[in-house]
């Protein structure tokens, strides 16, 4: 079973939820240049067994804009208010920049039932898009979305050229094109993080990192994950078998499983 529901924020704001299955509740934090709809076929996984909440965050359609004093507080607030809405016992999932929105909120929501990130974002070895960013953005307030976008995929995301070229073509550039100054936002918000994560040994939530058994162990994401685990008095790290940053498209029914272990732990 798939329902839509849309939640109205403490500021009045309306955020757009999809709701799939029925069970324990697992609410799902998208990262950049993505969606809660493209985590339907990992919610469709768990939907036997878990009610998945997918969030469609700020800067998308359907959704709300991200404002004009936009920042990683905006984030934590409207999932402050889904958490509040949706009461104690809840697995909470997070994927990339998600992940950092779901850390950061975890610190304040000591009600979860468990924690799951899979691969957080945070600038531990340096910034994620550091001199970038600023060259993206002019190019973004030039109107040139698809320069900008090809600019991401291969200066922050590290994706070939030849891939870039190629994907032009597909369906998936043009909804990626729209998110392009939704993404340099929030790349902005996550290089302004501290490059520390001490303040996380006070959280006491399980929690599952998980890390792709493709991602590179030079990669920013797994200098975080592993030392997200070091720090976190109850978090385990669990590879991912044969994947990269992107098990919930390539490999879903193996990241729900994941996921399904934690929330039933």
């Amino acid at each position: 079973m798939i329902s839509a529901k849309t939640l109205t924020l403490h500021d009045g704001t309306p955020v757009p939820l999809t709701c799939v299955g029925s069970g324990p509740t697992v609410v799902v934090v998208h990262g950049v240049m993505s969606t809660g709809e493209n985590w339907l076929d990992v919610a469709h996984h768990l939907a036997p067994i878990h009610q998945c909440v997918l969030l469609n965050r700020r800067g998308r359609t359907p959704g709300a804009a991200l404002g004009a004093d936009y920042g990683l507080h905006t984030e934590v607030g409207d999932l402050r208010d889904l958490l509040n809405d949706l009461g104690p016992d809840v697995t909470l999932v997070g994927h990339s920049y998600g992940g950092t929105i779901a850390l950061l909120t975890a610190l304040e929501h000591p009600g979860l039932r468990s924690l799951v990130l899979y691969e957080p974002a945070w600038p531990l070895v340096g910034p994620i898009g550091g001199s970038a960013v600023r060259l993206i953005a002019e190019t973004v307030a030039r109107g040139d979305l698809d320069t900008a976008l090809a600019a991401i995929l291969t200066q922050i995301m590290n994706m070939p050229a030849e891939a870039v070229d190629q994907l032009r073509d597909a369906p998936q550039w043009q909804d990626q094109r729209v998110l392009v100054p939704s993404t340099v936002a929030e790349l902005r918000a996550l290089d302004a993080l501290p490059p520390t994560i001490g303040r996380f040994a006070r959280l006491a939530t399980p929690t599952r990192i998980l890390l792709g058994e493709a991602t590179p162990a030079e990669s920013p994401f797994s200098h975080t994950a592993r030392a997200l685990v070091d720090v976190m008095p109850d978090a385990v790290l669990e590879r991912v078998p044969g994947q990269g940053h992107l098990a919930h498209v390539f490999a879903p029914a193996r990241l729900a499983a994941a996921i399904a272990a934690a929330g039933l732990a």
